[in-house]
């Protein structure tokens, strides 16, 4: 099976993948999972893109076949993080003549250039799970806000180091934090709103520890999880039961009272896991939340701003453009550009 991608977006490019295997696709707001159980290949493969100039692919499959993606266009453009927790990948650049291994718990970086194109090969007969993180930096060069803040602080010495007009490929080792939250990223196939911010929380985590192992740094003690995994999962569960009150006030102690975990405990999971302090998150989830509903269209601003749990236009305009870097009523513009 052979098929070419030109997008620089996931979602697309899954899109593409699943009309070539004849799969199932459930879509949500920047969410595409296919599952397929055919002749080509059984399992699933994930597509989450959080913002623009950020997105992942989490491949938990096996294939009857050989998949030969040919990336060219604008997916050439966009960097690739690939970290293999199962299985292996090929790999070479249009003006190679053989391919490289991309090996079990090997730390892997590649970028192409304008010109040429890229060609990854998913073997048969092998159970391959696989997580590929891409950044585009031309469209996070036109974020403003948070998102772009929080993205160049990881990236920027990468980019700047590596020459536009060349191929880029770094094949390293991976480490033992690397791995945790690869592994972590690997296990939450949720959609939705608590789905989008674990997955850009792990994101961000697997990048920089990627990032700070190329440049061959080795004081990874900043990277380690503070807690252990049960706690994780207490956090996680909160996360949810945040996302399903969003519409009403939680205060630290409904957050306690519901998971067992203390304050202290508490602030130090969501800030282990999320970079951030309880507030901030339940921040950041009613500005998801309000996002889902612009798209969906069926209520005015005001509407939204009292559904997520907030009751002023005006705080809630300032927090969104610094969130997502436009206005809401412009948001929804482009949106409604975008969709016609």
């Amino acid at each position: 099976m052979s098929l070419v991608v030109e997008s620089s977006y996931i979602t697309k490019i899954l899109e593409t993948i699943n009309d070539t295997l004849n799969g199932e696709l459930e879509k949500s707001i920047g969410f595409r999972k296919m599952t397929i159980n055919n002749d080509l290949g059984n399992g699933t493969m994930i597509g989450t893109d959080l913002f623009p100039g950020m997105a992942t692919m989490i491949c938990n499959i096996e294939f009857n076949e050989p998949l030969e993606l040919q990336l060219s266009g604008n997916a050439m453009k966009a960097m690739y993080f690939i970290f293999c927790h199962s299985g292996f990948l090929k790999h070479k650049f249009e003006k190679e003549d053989n391919f490289s291994n991309i090996e079990n718990q090997q730390n892997v970086i590649l970028k192409g250039c304008p010109e040429g194109h890229n060609i990854m090969v998913f073997p048969k007969d092998q159970l391959l799970k696989i997580s590929i993180i891409t950044i585009d930096e031309l469209r996070i060069s036109t974020l403003k806000g948070e998102g772009r803040t929080a993205l160049v602080e990881y990236l920027d010495e990468l980019f700047s180091n590596i020459p536009e007009d060349e191929f880029f490929r770094y094949l390293g080792k991976i480490r033992p934090v690397t791995t945790e939250y690869v592994s972590l990223l690997m296990e939450n196939v949720k959609g939705g709103i608590v789905g989008r911010l674990l997955t850009e929380s792990y994101i961000l985590r697997i990048l920089s520890s990627q990032i700070e192992y190329h440049d061959k740094e080795t004081d990874d003690a900043n990277f380690d999880a503070p807690l252990k995994r049960p706690e994780i999962n207490k956090v996680i569960k909160l996360a949810k039961f945040i996302a399903d009150n969003i519409h009403t006030k939680i205060t630290i102690e409904d957050l306690t009272s519901e998971s067992s975990l203390s304050a202290k405990k508490l602030q130090k999971g969501f800030k282990g896991l999320f970079d951030m302090s309880v507030n901030n998150y339940i921040t950041k989830v009613r500005l998801e939340k309000a996002r889902e509903l612009i798209i969906a269209d069926d209520l005015n601003i005001s509407e939204i701003v009292y559904a997520c749990g907030l009751n002023s236009r005006s705080y809630f305009s300032k927090l969104f453009f610094k969130r997502y870097g436009v206005l809401p009523s412009d948001y929804r513009k482009a949106v409604s550009i975008k969709v016609s």
